[in-house]
């Protein structure tokens, strides 16, 4: 009977996916964690939900909710960009919980051919938004802000199709100390644009992310004598993302992004390789909560054309550090910009780019950085520091 009832679940979810709907075949896993295989295998239906997205550069915010839902032999009801899915198979260890799945998604525009270069990107380690959010962290989340930005690292790493992610570095762009600079020794405002410039040259990459860890907080629990003393607290989490264009120092995208979840005190020390921490019901929202985050980095950055600088001149040939790893290959055309500098709102310098009137071409191309050539007569006045715009 329960053969029978999987098959017409199946095609449910067949029929109910209309002609137009994409549809992805993935595969999705998890951990089995204290012998729960049912909680790893929504886990690993949700892991090959946002597989999916990923792909298609669907939003992920429907990828939790749908898996939760699934039950053997039931159809789920879709949400966002998912239509429909379905299990077509499951294998199961004492370890780990595997699931292949075909998803049928809302289709999209077609990509752009700029989603075929990894554009590069680095994220500074997420500072706190108050004294009061940092004592928050005492004790079970001791530097969370350190693990969640390794763990955001790795989400942006997952595909190079789209992103090069550079490792994460140790930087305050959120509360740490002013950038001593001439204007704001003068006005005492932080000049962010040019922390983020340097920080983006040292680094070598393209964008910069950022993150304001804004609340931690504790809600006790309601009701009776008996539900305020032995059932677990909510905990919020809320957090503000940042993106930057390291080259001009500007802020592209900015987003809040806020969850909450029961709070279960379960001894795990935190840790971005902690599978007991992240299997609970506040690490697996907060990894949804990054899933979405990472997400929203690629859909900004995916179809905008990268650029480089250029870092060596040897005669009539143009070093720029973007290489194979960026998708660079020989015969790409680029636009060769120079930066100016101009006031900005509090009086504090920005950058912007205009028009050399050179183009040049790739000639050769290594792992990280590439040779161009000039079509023609290059202007006199390019110089190192000046961009690489991919055309």
């Amino acid at each position: 009977m329960m053969k029978k009832s999987v098959i017409a679940a199946s095609l449910i979810a067949l029929l109910s996916a209309p002609a137009t709907a994409l549809q992805v075949e993935v595969t999705g896993t998890a951990p089995v964690i204290s012998e729960n295989y049912e909680a790893a295998r929504t886990r690993a239906i949700e892991d090959g939900l946002r597989q999916a997205l990923r792909e298609t550069g669907g939003t992920l915010s429907a990828a939790s909710e749908m898996a939760e839902k699934y039950r053997p032999g039931m159809p789920v009801a879709g949400k966002g960009d998912i239509r429909s899915f379905r299990l077509t198979e499951e294998r199961r260890s004492q370890k780990r919980v595997k699931v292949t799945m075909r998803v049928f998604l809302t289709p999209h525009k077609a990509g752009c051919r700029r989603g075929t270069y990894a554009k590069s990107i680095v994220t500074a380690k997420f500072s706190y938004g108050g004294e009061d959010v940092l004592q928050a962290t005492a004790g079970q989340l001791d530097g969370l802000n350190t693990v969640i930005t390794e763990r955001l690292t790795e989400k942006l790493g997952e595909d190079r199709t789209y992103l090069a992610a550079l490792p994460w570095v140790d930087a305050d762009l959120g509360l740490g100390s002013t950038a001593v600079t001439r204007d704001n020794i003068r006005t005492g405002v932080r000049d962010r644009g040019a922390e983020v410039r340097y920080l983006a040259e040292q680094s070598d990459s393209q964008y910069v992310a950022a993150a304001v860890i804004e609340d931690l907080s504790l809600l006790p629990p309601e009701g009776n004598f008996i539900t305020k003393n032995f059932n677990d607290p909510v905990r919020n989490f809320s957090v503000t993302l940042s993106l930057y264009d390291g080259l001009t120092g500007q802020q592209v995208l900015r987003r809040r992004y806020s969850e909450q979840a029961l709070w279960e005190d379960s001894g795990a020390p935190l840790s971005a390789s902690n599978p007991k921490f992240w299997a609970g019901e506040y690490g697996r929202k907060l990894d949804s909560l990054l899933d979405s985050m990472a997400q929203d980095i690629r859909l900004y950055t995916m179809c905008r054309s990268p650029a480089g600088r250029i870092v060596a001149v040897d005669g009539v040939l143009y070093h720029i550090n973007l290489g194979s790893l960026n998708g660079i290959r020989k015969g790409d055309r680029f636009e060769i910009r120079h930066l100016s500098d101009f006031t900005g709102k509090g009086e504090l310098p920005r950058k912007r780019s205009f028009p050399s009137g050179t183009f040049m071409k790739a000639v050769q191309v290594e792992e990280d950085g590439a040779i161009l050539r000039a079509e023609g007569q290059p202007s006199e006045s390019i110089q190192i520091g000046d961009l690489a715009i991919l055309q």
